[in-house]
């Protein structure tokens, strides 16, 4: 019987009791340690031998244990934080024994871990928000396979939810109008969405295109601040407007208030400002061509777009949907593209980004007339531009292509390890299948004819 207790007493020490997620203390009458679990060790970096048979106050000194000791009242939900940083909820209890205090049992519970699962779980939301929204974005953005774009997604889906001011900035043709429309759609406001080009702005009309007109009988002609009236005004390539209109609407701005041309009252503005922007805005400030009050105005808030050749194979992705709705509105049999297409695609530098991509795969739907499209349709200046390249390549050590064909071949060489499985693959490269596949035909990798018979062997 002794022996039986010994032993449970020695599964409950050394088993259960280091098993358990929550560090568990126990102390005697006199103050002294005769419990100290696994969790306990790590939350306070503490090892049984330096803190076991010793007084607790001696090692560690003003703990919630002690406290109940010398009051004989319980604790429960105490918020602390441990020389190791780590953040716990603690409940301490007295243990009586025929109505006589023996002790005090003490269970501290890791917040860190609880944390860090809130922490995902709100990742997730914001994914999810996204996906519950997809129906916002154009192919533009839900295309793609790209992780700064599926960040910048979520960024925009955060930035929606404020009123405050927001610069978009980012390369020509990137999709920045897009990209402000899809704010505008997800914030849910009621007022329109006007854009305003700002290469066209004269500050001899600033009064009526921005604050419109009212002449004696009450008639109004609206001007942008009207017609954007709980809603957003799209300031398009706001780097281009002239340094005077930039004044006018920096003291309007400054005001909160404008006033229609022949109109006696003055209007609250009720609008959001969003700007785009792909010049480098402080630049500008520095050669006094922009009112730097201004631009800390308009940029409470900045949402930057990636241009297409840093993001990966999402042209590949784009060039397929583009190339579908072509084909719709052409009325044609979707075209393949080949894979040389494919390869001159992921080479060329696309300087005026997706409008530019739009335009070309136009371009090639038409000439293929429903077939396959081939290097002859690619426009001559992308096609030149795509030749010169590859002859560069003979001369000089191209860092790209040497990443690329670095890529390819760890790509094939994963395919061929895992006997070709394309979901196994992906899972091992830790990238979506669908990205696999693109990679796959983008690098023309082809199944080698000796796999073939190793696997009928």
């Amino acid at each position: 019987m002794k022996d039986s207790n010994m032993l449970w007493k020695s599964v409950t020490r050394d088993f259960i009791l280091d098993d358990l997620d929550e560090a568990i203390c126990v102390l005697d009458k006199d103050g002294t340690v005769i419990v100290w679990n696994k969790k306990s060790e790590l939350i306070y970096d503490l090892p049984k031998e330096e803190i076991i048979g010793k007084n607790m106050d001696d090692v560690l000194p003003g703990t919630v244990m002690m406290d109940v000791l010398r009051t004989k009242k319980d604790k429960q939900n105490i918020y602390k934080s441990t020389r190791t940083g780590c953040n716990i909820l603690v409940k301490a209890k007295a243990i009586y024994k025929d109505g006589r205090m023996i002790g005090v049992m003490c269970v501290d519970k890791d917040l860190s871990e609880i944390f860090e699962l809130e922490q995902e779980v709100r990742r997730l939301k914001d994914k999810i928000s996204i996906l519950e929204r997809k129906d916002c974005f154009s192919a533009v953005f839900t295309a793609s396979s790209s992780p700064q774009i599926e960040q910048m997604m979520v960024n925009a889906a955060k930035i929606s939810k404020s009123d405050a001011n927001i610069i978009i900035s980012g390369e020509s043709g990137v999709g920045k109008e897009n990209l402000a429309q899809k704010i505008h759609e997800m914030s849910k406001i009621e007022g329109e969405f006007v854009k305003v080009n700002c290469g066209t702005l004269n500050h001899e009309n600033f009064e009526e295109e921005f604050m419109g007109e009212e002449d004696n009988k009450g008639i109004i002609k609206e001007g942008y601040f009207d017609k954007a009236n709980k809603g957003t005004l799209f300031l398009a390539d706001v780097g281009k407007m002239p340094i005077k209109v930039q004044a006018k609407l920096l003291e309007v701005l400054q005001n909160g208030k404008y006033q229609r041309l022949g109109g006696k009252s003055k209007i609250p503005i009720n609008i959001r400002i969003i700007s785009s922007s792909n010049s480098d805005i402080m630049r500008e400030i520095d050669n006094e061509a922009f009112i730097e009050e201004l631009f800390y105005r308009l940029k409470v808030l900045e949402i930057s777009v990636p241009p297409l050749r840093e993001r990966g194979t999402d042209v590949l992705v784009m060039a397929e949907n583009l190339i579908e709705e072509a084909a719709e509105k052409y009325k044609m049999k979707k075209p393949t593209i080949s894979p040389r297409v494919r390869n001159a695609f992921l080479e060329y530098d696309w300087k005026g980004n997706i409008l530019e991509l739009g335009n070309t795969i136009e371009h090639m739907v038409l000439m293929s007339g429903g077939k396959e499209i081939t290097m002859e349709m690619l426009p001559s200046s992308i096609r030149e531009s795509v030749e010169k390249i590859s002859r560069s390549y003979a001369h000089t050590n191209d860092l790209q292509k040497s990443v690329r064909e670095f890529e390819k071949q760890i790509i094939k060489d994963a395919l061929e390890g895992n006997d070709w499985n394309r979901s196994q693959t992906a899972r091992m490269l830790n990238i979506p299948r669908t990205t696999l596949m693109y990679k796959i035909e983008a690098y023309d990798i082809k199944r080698e004819k000796k796999s073939l018979k190793k696997n009928q062997a």
